[in-house]
C-alpha cells in the first residue's frame, strides 16, 4: 500500500517551531517563519475590522524594512476575490488587480494569500505572503498555506472569543457594582474569583478581602455542607439554583439570613465556573422558599 506524502521538510520544521505557541506568539512566530521560509518580501495575518471593506494586521513581519500594523481595505484584494480557494499570483499582480491599492504601495509583483474562516464559513481574516519579485517556488508557498490556513483560523476564533469574552465580563461586573444584592463568580473549588462591592455591606468585608478565599467559609457551619451539596450537584448536572436558604457571618460575628441563586457557567469545559447571587433578607429565613433546582 502507498501512501501520500507527507509535508515538506520545511512545512514539518515551521509546524514543530510554532506547535506549542498560541495566541500572539504564535501569530508572530509564523508569520516570521513563513515571510522567511518563503523569501516573501511581506508577510502578515490580518482581521477583519468591517465585514467585505477593511482588515487589520496583528502580527506582520518585513524583510525590507521597519513593520508596523496597519488597516487595509479589502474590496478588490486578490484573495478576497479567489473565495476559499488558497489565491496565488506569481507575478503582474499589480497589472491584474490595479484597484488593490495595497499592492502599489508596496510594489507587489508576486501575491499569496488565503481567506481564514470559521466552521460556519465566516471570513476571519487573511493569511498573506507579498513578493517584489515574482514568487520563486509558487507550488511550496501554496503547500504552506494550505497547511496552516486551519490552524491560523482556530486561533483567531479563540481570539475573538475571548475579546467577546472580556467585553461581556466588563458589562457584567458594571451592572453588578450597581446593584444591592452580592454578585459573585466562584471556580471549581469554590475559590472566590469576583464578589461586587456589595459584599462590604453584607459581609463587612471588601472584594480585596475576599478574592481568592473560599465561598462556603462565609457561612454558618450548620449551612456550609448544605451549599457545597447543591452547587456541586448543580455544577454535575449543568442546571440552575434558585433562592437557597442559607446563614452567612460577617467580619464581626454577626449572623445574616441570605436567600443565595446561582448558574453553573461553562466557559471552557474543562474549567466551569459558578456565577451567583446572595440577597439578604430580613428575620428568620425559615420560611423561606425552599431552593429550586432547574
Amino acid at each position: 500500500m502507498t501512501h501520500p506524502p507527507g509535508p515538506p521538510s520545511q512545512v514539518s520544521e515551521i509546524n514543530a517551531l510554532t506547535e506549542t505557541k498560541t495566541g500572539a506568539a504564535y501569530f508572530h512566530c509564523l508569520v516570521d517563519a513563513l515571510t522567511r521560509a518563503t523569501e516573501a518580501d511581506v508577510g502578515f495575518i490580518s482581521e477583519i475590522t468591517e465585514p467585505g471593506e477593511k482588515a487589520q494586521t496583528i502580527a506582520i513581519c518585513s524583510t525590507v524594512g521597519p513593520a508596523e500594523n496597519f488597516e487595509y481595505g479589502i474590496e478588490n484584494s486578490p484573495v478576497t476575490d479567489a473565495g476559499n480557494a488558497v489565491c496565488i499570483i506569481p507575478d503582474q499582480a499589480q497589472d491584474r488587480f490595479p484597484d488593490d491599492y495595497l499592492l502599489a504601495d508596496l510594489s507587489v509583483e508576486g501575491y499569496a494569500g488565503v481567506c481564514l474562516k470559521n466552521e460556519a464559513g465566516d471570513t476571519l481574516g487573511f493569511l498573506t505572503l507579498l513578493f517584489q519579485k515574482e514568487i520563486p517556488g509558487p507550488l511550496l508557498v501554496s503547500t504552506f498555506l494550505t497547511f496552516f490556513m486551519n490552524r491560523v483560523a482556530a486561533e483567531l476564533e479563540h481570539r475573538r472569543s475571548m475579546k467577546r469574552l472580556l467585553e461581556t465580563e466588563s458589562r457584567f461586573h458594571c451592572i453588578a457594582e450597581q446593584l444591592g444584592d452580592v454578585i459573585f463568580v466562584t471556580d471549581m473549588q469554590h475559590r472566590i474569583q469576583y464578589i461586587s462591592a456589595a459584599s462590604i455591606h453584607l459581609f463587612g468585608l471588601s472584594p480585596a478581602d475576599m478574592n481568592g478565599k473560599n465561598l462556603v467559609q462565609f457561612l454558618t457551619s450548620d449551612c456550609a455542607h448544605l451549599a457545597m451539596q447543591e452547587l456541586e450537584k448543580m455544577v454535575a448536572t449543568a442546571t440552575s439554583l434558585r433562592m437557597l436558604p442559607l446563614t452567612v457571618t460577617d467580619s464581626t460575628g454577626g449572623i445574616h439570613h441570605v436567600l443565595l441563586s446561582a448558574v453553573a457557567s461553562f466557559i471552557t469545559a474543562e474549567m466551569p465556573e459558578t456565577v451567583g447571587v446572595i440577597r439578604a433578607v430580613p428575620g428568620n429565613s425559615a420560611g423561606a422558599p425552599s431552593p429550586v433546582i432547574h
